[in-house]
């Protein structure tokens, strides 16, 4: 008698053929290498249920429920886990052990999370949050309002008062209930909850700050047992955690590995369970093994990649709107994108992608007719073309192809551009205090709701940029209706008046490229929420995993 065929292990080994030989091929030719980023509301949001009610959960599908080590595979670090301090990028490593006062619904809503309810008062400018009770850190404190009330403080003093929409005041009303006071409304108090990861006072008070950038003491589903520098972390899980019956699985690692080829390869051999990146060569060679994405399709999941001209420059020609017009004509983005991103991205006129809440569909298509831009660079008086400085970093190939790609279609303009390829620490006091010639190329994270993006990169009082781009009172007036919308509604409609002056009309910031981020799952991984909503938010208390 034969045995029985298990077409669907038979699948994974052909896979796993096909792909390592691709690997090995690419391993020989070539080293890959990858460097380095609102919502709906109401007055009031509660939740009687933090999850999904989409999310199926394990026992309804038939399967194994509890069990197993989830292995994921990180490229970059963060260098504190201290949430008071680090930014919203380390949300992707702490998670397992640090929750946040709210979650983000894939359809832009708020969910309140470790809160019960946060209810808006715009007469009084005040926003309450209610915790939830009975909730206890790894270190046995409870999760109190005081508790909430020293992490925003230490937020706050910290540098983090903008992304918290800049509070006056931060009251304890009783032991699980805090009001913060502001001095102006604006729609983003909720959604600037989704980032306040509460971290232990018990922990910092005992140990200090430099002890919790390397320790994560949370309420989370999973406890960090330990960390190894350049290595992994590993959790075990929380057998007190405040969900009930959660988590499912024994624990996480995360391991790091710097190159997505190897990452691949590492998948491919059952090793790590997932990774994303956005590098091409690791992408084609899971494409090629019959590999398909998970990650969602949002603005938060993309690279964005820009050319910002200086148009602030009196002497230089990129001050001249009808140049950088000619540009946004006669420069072939598509196939900048292309060359940046070995194909797999894309151009287009709008800041973020249709999700995103200024996603304008009146805004016009992408035109390349390079003849009609140098004939327009002609009429802005400059027939002979001009010569310029294309700025960009070391560590980021994507960026640097980018960059290179430009420098081809302005030559073809008659502009001759000179490449600064500088290191990070170069170009960051550049973007922040210096007013450089020419174009800066880089690639950012986007989000949903570019509010924050659009203050602290592209606005006259922003942390970056604001001494290259020369603002107009137009494109101000828009971004102040942006800050001061009284509804979800007038933000969207102000916030498509300020992006589409600032890339269409004034032509002050060129979209290069978009690159998706792509996200390998093995198939008997369930619910991470990993790349669902954005590239930062994930679930781990509803992960689970098939017996394999």
């Amino acid at each position: 008698m034969l045995p029985a065929i298990n077409h669907k292990k038979g699948e994974k080994v052909m896979k796993k053929v096909v792909a390592m030989l691709l690997i090995l091929a690419m391993l020989l030719a070539t080293g890959c290498s990858q460097g380095t980023t609102e919502t709906t509301q109401g007055n009031e949001t509660s939740a009687e249920a933090a999850v999904p009610t989409e999310i199926q959960e394990p026992e309804e599908a038939g399967q194994q429920q509890y069990g197993g080590i989830f292995r994921f595979a990180m490229f970059y670090v963060t260098n504190t886990f201290f949430t008071p301090e680090g930014s919203g990028s380390m949300k992707y490593f702490v998670t397992p052990s640090i929750e946040p006062v709210a979650r983000e619904n894939e359809d832009g809503s708020i969910e309140p999370f470790l809160a019960e309810s946060m209810v808006c008062d715009p007469d009084n400018l005040t926003m309450t949050i209610k915790l939830r009770e009975g909730i206890y850190f790894h270190d046995g404190s409870e999760l109190t309002a005081e508790v909430l009330k020293w992490n925003l403080d230490y937020a706050i003093e910290a540098g983090k008062s903008s992304a918290l929409s800049n509070p006056t005041e931060i009251r304890v009303v009783d032991d699980y209930t805090v009001e913060i006071q502001y001095d102006t409304w604006s729609v983003s108090w909720q959604s600037d909850m989704l980032n306040v990861l509460v971290y232990s006072k018990q922990a910092y008070d005992e140990h200090g700050a430099d002890w919790c950038a390397v320790n994560m003491i949370g309420t989370g589903p999973f406890i960090m047992q330990s960390y190894t520098v350049d290595d992994r972390i590993v959790w075990t899980k929380n057998e007190n955690y405040w969900q009930e019956g959660k988590p499912y699985l024994d624990g996480m690692e995360l391991i790091w590995i710097y190159d997505t080829v190897s990452s691949a390869a590492a998948f491919m051999n059952g090793e790590i369970d997932n990774f994303d990146t956005s590098v091409a060569a690791a992408i084609s060679t899971m494409e090629n093994a019959g590999y398909t994405t998970s990650a969602a399709n949002l603005t938060a999941n993309c690279t964005f990649g820009f050319a910002l001209p200086n148009s602030q420059k009196e002497d230089s020609p990129l001050s001249n709107l009808d140049v950088r017009k000619a540009l946004q004509v006669g420069v072939d983005w598509n196939g900048v994108a292309i060359a940046a991103t070995g194909g797999y991205g894309y151009a287009s006129n709008q800041l973020g992608n249709s999700d995103a809440y200024n996603y304008d569909a009146s805004l016009p298509e992408l035109e390349y007719d390079l003849e009609k831009g140098i004939q327009m660079l002609a009429d802005a008086g400059y027939p002979d073309g001009f010569e310029t400085t294309i700025w960009t970093i070391t560590n980021n190939a994507t960026n640097l192809a980018a960059a290179t790609a430009l420098q081809a279609e302005l030559n073809k303009m008659g502009i001759t551009a000179n490449m600064e390829v500088v290191d990070t620490n170069v170009i960051t006091p550049m973007r922040v205090n210096e007013s450089p010639e020419g174009f800066i190329v880089l690639g950012m994270s986007l989000n949903r709701d570019m509010t924050s993006t659009l203050n602290q990169y592209f606005s006259p009082e922003g942390s970056y940029h604001t001494h290259m781009i020369a603002f107009s009172d137009e494109y101000v007036a828009a971004l102040e209706k942006v800050n001061n919308a009284a509804t979800m509604e007038e933000r969207i409609e102000a916030l498509k008046e300020a992006c589409g002056l600032l890339t269409v009309e004034e032509a002050l910031l060129y979209p290069a490229f978009y690159m998706p981020k792509m996200q390998y799952t093995q198939d008997y991984v369930h619910d991470s929420g990993l790349n669902a909503v954005s590239a930062f938010q994930w679930t781990p208390e509803l992960l689970w995993m098939e017996e394999h």
